[in-house]
């Protein structure tokens, strides 16, 4: 399941493939890191690895607390 993110100009919640199609006429190339809001065209810097990492491992903790 991919994560929702929510937009902090307009609060609108969207997905990377929209951010994606959002971003398809920008000419700074595919993977510039940024993500950009479907609703409103605000940009904003998209997760880092170590970021997505991080999130992951607290994910996981919270779920092994909750099994016990």
């Amino acid at each position: 399941m991919s994560a929702q993110i929510k937009c902090p100009m307009c609060g609108r919640e969207f997905g990377r493939a929209q951010a994606a199609s959002a971003c398809a006429g920008c000419s700074l190339g595919r993977d510039c890191g940024m993500l950009r809001c479907p609703n409103c065209g605000y940009e904003m810097v998209g997760e880092t690895r170590l970021g997505a990492m991080l999130r992951k491992l607290r994910e996981a903790m919270s779920g092994a607390k909750r099994q016990g």
